[in-house]
């Protein structure tokens, strides 16, 4: 079984591949949860370049909320304070 940076890795890999064969464009979020490393969330965008990240989202409504988890995403957020950034993108 692959941890969460394999399966990044791997899905880059795939996506590098596939924008060399033809055009090919995608953006994704891949996250999981790994015991003893915690969660991990990666971004990859459609020039299959990946990046580990705290927060993310995309489209118009990923520009809104990128802008709140800048000012009010913290490490070590409370399940209470997460789901109050939430209620702030979506409210």
């Amino acid at each position: 079984s692959l941890d969460t940076a394999a399966c990044a890795h791997y899905a880059r890999n795939e996506l590098a591949t596939a924008l060399r064969s033809g055009p090919y464009q995608v953006n994704c979020l891949l996250a999981g949860y790994d015991e003893g490393i915690g969660p991990e969330l990666y971004f990859m965008d459609y020039l299959a370049t990946s990046h580990k990240v705290n927060t993310g989202g995309h489209g118009y409504g990923g520009m809104f909320c990128l802008s709140l988890f800048d000012k009010h995403w913290v490490p070590n957020m409370s399940r209470g304070q997460a789901m109050d950034l939430i209620d702030l993108c979506v409210g």
